[in-house]
């Protein structure tokens, strides 16, 4: 089923994927410890302006700037378009990085 959502002002709806990190010991800790969240654009309301922005980009926003909501069993998060920290290019590899999460 595909729903549309009409969204006012400079609001933008991401979806984001929820991964857990298992520690040697093998205490699972959930991605809820995280305050960056990475998320995909779905929706983007009819005030932002940004050409960076637009279905399918790729974002950065703290989780306490989010809020959670569901549409038929599946989660999103609704930010304002301020509390982006930035947009991930196209062409970004993942690979060429040094960003690390140490448990």
């Amino acid at each position: 089923m595909k729903v549309g959502l009409n969204l006012s002002h400079d609001n933008i709806v991401v979806t984001t994927e929820e991964t857990e990190t298992k520690t040697d010991n093998g205490i699972i800790i959930p991605d809820s410890t995280d305050d960056i969240i990475i998320g995909v654009v779905v929706a983007i309301g009819d005030e932002v302006k940004d050409k960076n922005i637009k279905i399918g980009s790729i974002i950065l926003f703290k989780k306490s700037s989010s809020a959670n909501f569901n549409i038929f069993f599946k989660k999103y998060r609704l930010i304002a378009y301020k509390n982006i920290i930035g947009c991930i290019s196209e062409n970004f590899d993942i690979s060429r990085t040094s960003v690390t999460r140490e448990v």
